[in-house]
Protein backbone atom coordinates (compact mmCIF):
# COMPACT_ATOMS: atom_id res chain seq x y z
CA UNK A 1 0.00 0.00 0.00
CA UNK A 2 1.28 3.51 -0.83
CA UNK A 3 -0.37 6.67 -0.03
CA UNK A 4 0.21 10.36 -1.68
CA UNK A 5 -0.62 13.25 0.97
CA UNK A 6 -0.32 15.48 -1.55
CA UNK A 7 -2.80 14.42 -3.95
CA UNK A 8 -4.68 12.66 -0.98
CA UNK A 9 -4.39 9.47 -2.80
CA UNK A 10 -4.41 5.48 -1.50
CA UNK A 11 -2.67 3.20 -4.09
CA UNK A 12 -2.56 -0.36 -3.60
CA UNK A 13 -2.01 -3.68 -5.35
CA UNK A 14 -4.29 -6.60 -4.69
CA UNK A 15 -4.38 -10.53 -5.53
CA UNK A 16 -7.00 -12.64 -4.98
CA UNK A 17 -6.11 -16.14 -4.49
CA UNK A 18 -8.60 -19.32 -4.38
CA UNK A 19 -7.39 -22.79 -3.41
CA UNK A 20 -3.76 -21.60 -3.95
CA UNK A 21 -4.28 -20.66 -7.41
CA UNK A 22 -4.33 -17.01 -7.98
CA UNK A 23 -7.46 -15.92 -9.80
CA UNK A 24 -7.11 -12.57 -10.04
CA UNK A 25 -4.05 -9.71 -9.41
CA UNK A 26 -4.23 -5.74 -9.97
CA UNK A 27 -3.05 -2.56 -8.80
CA UNK A 28 -5.51 0.05 -8.19
CA UNK A 29 -6.20 2.92 -5.96
CA UNK A 30 -8.55 5.69 -4.98
CA UNK A 31 -8.40 9.43 -3.87
CA UNK A 32 -10.05 10.07 -0.76
CA UNK A 33 -12.14 13.45 -1.86
CA UNK A 34 -14.13 10.67 -3.87
CA UNK A 35 -14.73 8.77 -1.05
CA UNK A 36 -18.54 8.58 -0.03
CA UNK A 37 -18.54 6.88 2.95
CA UNK A 38 -16.42 3.48 4.68
CA UNK A 39 -17.92 0.80 6.64
CA UNK A 40 -17.32 -2.51 7.97
CA UNK A 41 -19.70 -5.34 7.64
CA UNK A 42 -19.05 -9.50 7.61
CA UNK A 43 -17.21 -10.58 4.62
CA UNK A 44 -20.12 -13.49 3.61
CA UNK A 45 -22.20 -10.33 3.86
CA UNK A 46 -20.52 -8.40 1.23
CA UNK A 47 -20.06 -11.62 -1.25
CA UNK A 48 -23.57 -11.86 -0.50
CA UNK A 49 -24.64 -8.75 -1.77
CA UNK A 50 -22.34 -8.19 -4.84
CA UNK A 51 -23.78 -11.50 -5.55
CA UNK A 52 -26.80 -9.98 -5.95
CA UNK A 53 -25.92 -6.55 -7.27
CA UNK A 54 -24.54 -8.83 -10.30
CA UNK A 55 -27.42 -10.29 -11.25
CA UNK A 56 -27.09 -13.66 -8.75
CA UNK A 57 -29.73 -13.40 -5.80
CA UNK A 58 -29.82 -16.80 -5.46
CA UNK A 59 -25.87 -16.79 -4.37
CA UNK A 60 -25.35 -16.70 -0.48
CA UNK A 61 -21.92 -16.67 1.08
CA UNK A 62 -22.27 -18.30 4.68
CA UNK A 63 -18.91 -17.41 6.00
CA UNK A 64 -15.78 -17.12 4.98
CA UNK A 65 -12.13 -19.35 6.36
CA UNK A 66 -10.55 -17.50 7.86
CA UNK A 67 -13.64 -15.43 9.10
CA UNK A 68 -13.15 -11.92 7.73
CA UNK A 69 -14.31 -8.57 8.04
CA UNK A 70 -15.02 -6.34 4.78
CA UNK A 71 -13.43 -2.86 5.50
CA UNK A 72 -15.58 -0.95 2.06
CA UNK A 73 -14.24 1.69 1.10
CA UNK A 74 -17.60 3.08 -1.33
CA UNK A 75 -17.23 5.85 -4.25
CA UNK A 76 -20.16 7.11 -6.36
CA UNK A 77 -21.74 4.53 -9.18
CA UNK A 78 -21.98 2.28 -7.08
CA UNK A 79 -18.03 1.50 -6.76
CA UNK A 80 -16.44 -0.27 -3.95
CA UNK A 81 -12.54 -0.72 -2.75
CA UNK A 82 -12.74 -4.12 -0.58
CA UNK A 83 -10.02 -4.91 2.16
CA UNK A 84 -10.77 -8.13 3.67
CA UNK A 85 -9.52 -7.86 7.28
CA UNK A 86 -9.00 -10.88 9.84
CA UNK A 87 -9.33 -8.91 12.76
CA UNK A 88 -12.43 -6.71 13.27
CA UNK A 89 -10.86 -4.61 15.74
CA UNK A 90 -7.98 -3.79 13.35
CA UNK A 91 -10.86 -3.04 10.57
CA UNK A 92 -13.08 -0.66 12.64
CA UNK A 93 -9.63 1.27 13.49
CA UNK A 94 -8.57 1.41 9.45
CA UNK A 95 -12.53 2.75 8.70
CA UNK A 96 -11.95 4.99 11.54
CA UNK A 97 -8.68 6.13 10.17
CA UNK A 98 -9.54 6.25 6.50
CA UNK A 99 -12.65 7.98 7.70
CA UNK A 100 -10.90 10.92 9.15
CA UNK A 101 -8.63 11.02 6.05
CA UNK A 102 -11.35 11.26 3.68
CA UNK A 103 -12.96 14.49 5.82
CA UNK A 104 -9.38 15.70 5.89
CA UNK A 105 -8.69 15.74 2.03
CA UNK A 106 -12.34 17.31 1.26
CA UNK A 107 -14.42 14.06 0.48
CA UNK A 108 -17.60 12.13 2.29
CA UNK A 109 -21.37 12.06 1.45
CA UNK A 110 -22.47 15.72 1.60
CA UNK A 111 -25.93 15.05 1.52
CA UNK A 112 -27.77 17.12 4.15
CA UNK A 113 -29.98 13.59 5.18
Amino acid sequence: MRADAASCYIGYHGKGVRDGAVVSEQDSGFYLKDVLDVVIEPEPQYFTEQSAREGNPNIVTTSTNPTLTALLVRRPNNVVNSFPIQDPTLADRLAKAITHAVELCGGGNKEPF
